[in-house]
């Protein structure tokens, strides 16, 4: 089946002048033609407030370089270790025969200490 162009022009200018003038799109009529222009951000967040990240809202600006750490422990204390904490820095040289046996004991031998040396 084959179109002329003459009866494709016709039916195209029919077509065109049977549909409605084109008046209010859709935006038009749910946001408006004055807001039309705006962004989703503009209308959720704002414009002076755009520029601001995430962070910014939930921690604030003069926080934002601090660390987890700084938040949690503190600055003073993130130099510590675990060690530093459960078991504090002057009995982090010892090991655990010092702990359970003592020094004095440890050259002992199992024998010494069941049987004894006499």
């Amino acid at each position: 089946m084959k179109f002329s162009a003459t009866f494709v022009l016709a039916t195209l200018a029919a077509l065109s002048s049977a549909a409605p003038t084109p008046g209010k799109s859709v935006e038009d009529y749910t946001i408006g033609p004055e807001r039309r222009a705006k962004s989703v951000e503009d209308y959720t967040i704002g414009p002076e407030k755009r520029g601001k990240s995430v962070e910014d809202y939930t921690i604030g600006p003069e926080k934002r370089g601090k660390s987890v750490e700084d938040y949690t422990i503190g600055p003073e204390k993130r130099a510590k270790s675990v060690e530093d904490y459960t078991i504090g820095p002057e009995r982090r040289a010892k090991s655990v025969e010092d702990y359970t046996i003592g020094p004095e004991k440890r050259a002992k031998s199992v024998e010494d200490y069941t049987i004894g040396p006499e």
